[in-house]
């Protein structure tokens, strides 16, 4: 994937809604997080990771090298 490739798809709708739609989900996630945070430690520790996992896809950038 060149540089140009990379800056086509996160300029493209359907990319920028797909990354929109996973920024609500973890909203969703911390403000859940937020209210109920120790009362379920598992279940804290599944949407801490689900965060990290949805901010891993949404700050996804261009490095040069990859392939």
């Amino acid at each position: 994937m060149t540089h140009k490739d990379f800056v086509d798809w996160k300029s493209h709708p359907v990319t920028k809604e797909i990354i929109r739609q996973l920024n609500i989900r973890k909203q969703l996630l911390q403000d859940e997080l937020g209210v109920s945070a120790g009362l379920d430690p598992l279940h804290d520790r599944f949407r801490a990771g689900a965060i990290a996992g949805y901010n891993d896809l949404t700050e996804i950038d261009f490095e040069e090298g990859d392939k």
